[in-house]
């Protein structure tokens, strides 16, 4: 019964006041736009998710089948398996050392190099590849009437792969001096346990 009384008392003062009547008018009108502003904000941050679920959903139609990975996959393993052919490999450093030294001394005799000097760095890991090693070396040789070319295309075309850093080719004006020969090389190792 009071609350009854007390809202009948407020109705006939605000009835009764013209000022109480503006300012009731004006702090609703403020409300109704905070309302809006508020849920046009809603709106907005809705849009913007929506927006982002339809990208998600447009990169997942994107990828491509799992066929398609698996032949990556597969074309991946076989260029790892042409590049483990061109690196030298065996169960230790040393031993792929002396592989290398060995396959230039006797390259050296094919090519008709003579007193080939093979001077071999320590071999260096490769970061992040356990097991690979790159190994740079020097090679001095004098030619016996074989051809440069010849031996630098098969130094870097031939079996297992060398990459050539210095150069130095050394010839005479005199047709019965004998050339020479001097470089650095690099090549990579693969060390199989």
């Amino acid at each position: 019964m009071r609350l009854n009384k007390a809202i009948e008392s407020l109705r006939s003062e605000i009835r009764g006041n013209d000022k109480l009547q503006f300012g009731l008018i004006v702090v609703a009108g403020l409300f109704g736009l905070f309302l809006i502003v508020a849920v046009s904000d809603k709106v907005s941050h809705g849009e913007k998710e929506l927006s982002e679920l339809q990208r998600e959903l447009e990169d997942f139609r994107s990828l491509k089948p799992m066929t398609y990975w698996n032949e990556l996959s597969q074309k991946g393993k076989l260029a790892s398996e042409e590049i483990d052919k061109k690196i030298w490999s065996g169960p230790s450093e040393s031993r792929i050392r002396v592989q290398v030294q060995s396959w230039l001394i006797e390259l050296a005799k094919r090519k008709r190099l003579i007193r080939p000097k093979i001077v071999v760095a320590e071999s260096q890991s490769i970061d992040g590849m356990p097991g690979y090693y790159e190994l740079e070396m020097g090679f001095e040789a004098t030619f016996d009437g074989g051809s440069f070319l010849d031996f630098l295309s098969t130094l870097e075309s031939g079996e297992k792969h060398f990459s050539l850093g210095k150069l130095k080719v050394s010839t005479s004006p005199n047709p019965n001096a004998s050339g020479r020969i001097e470089l650095i090389a690099k090549t990579f190792l693969k060390v199989v346990k």
